[in-house]
């Protein structure tokens, strides 16, 4: 480890990343796949995120590597650097939408132009973050981003699944007609046994038995 990595690590190591989320993506690991050119940088975010221990996490260097990985494993989250070999960030993310998979996606880049910052956004990436700046501030930011990230992802498939179910109840109700049904056929047969008028038994069941309560008397 160089001395610059170990600063970053020692430094890293006092980032307050006590973050206010009570919920079960933070009761265990994010498997979290990190994507860079830079083998050294890929080492040292490794540790960084580990060390706060929430994440789990894999690298791969280029976006072939990357996307390999993804048909092998699933993964809570992504986070890509902008420029590199072959295939740049923007373009990883088109192929991953391509494929329609919506793995939360975050490009963490020393790029700071602001198009590449709109362009990444406008083709579904969850947050842009600039890597440069001091260790603290960048890797908490990163933190934070992944969680709040995977946590929204989580929430709205739930929301998906459990209108979905609600749906598929819905459809084994039994219809309104076949109801009115049912209630016609018990006014025809209140007419028979209690003598009174169908047309008292329309206003409801209450109001037919309290009649009849009144012919008793």
């Amino acid at each position: 480890m160089t001395k610059i990595q170990g600063r970053v690590l020692q430094s890293a190591g006092r980032i307050p990343i006590e973050l206010d989320m009570a919920t079960n993506c933070h009761k265990c690991c994010l498997r979290v796949l990190h994507v860079d050119d830079d083998e050294c940088f890929l080492e040292t975010a490794k540790q960084i995120l580990e060390m706060e221990g929430r994440f789990e996490v894999e690298t791969a260097t280029s976006v072939d590597e990357a996307l390999s990985k993804i048909n092998e494993k699933q993964f809570d989250a992504v986070i890509s650097d902008y420029e590199m070999p072959s295939k740049n960030g923007l373009q990883f993310l088109r192929e991953l939408k391509e494929q329609k998979n919506d793995v939360a996606f975050i490009l963490f880049t020393g790029r700071g132009r602001e198009e590449v910052a709109v362009e990444a956004l406008n083709l579904g990436a969850d947050r842009y973050i600039n890597k440069c700046g001091a260790p603290e501030t960048v890797y908490y930011e990163l933190a934070n981003a992944i969680n709040l990230v995977v946590e929204s992802k989580q929430a709205k498939k739930l929301l998906i699944e459990s209108e979905s179910k609600y749906r598929a109840l819905d459809g084994e109700l039994p219809s309104r007609n076949h109801n009115r049904a049912r209630i016609s056929t018990s006014n025809c047969f209140c007419k028979r046994c209690y003598g009174a008028p169908l047309g008292l038994f329309n206003r409801g069941v209450d109001c037919a038995f309290t009649s009849r309560s009144n012919m008793l008397d």
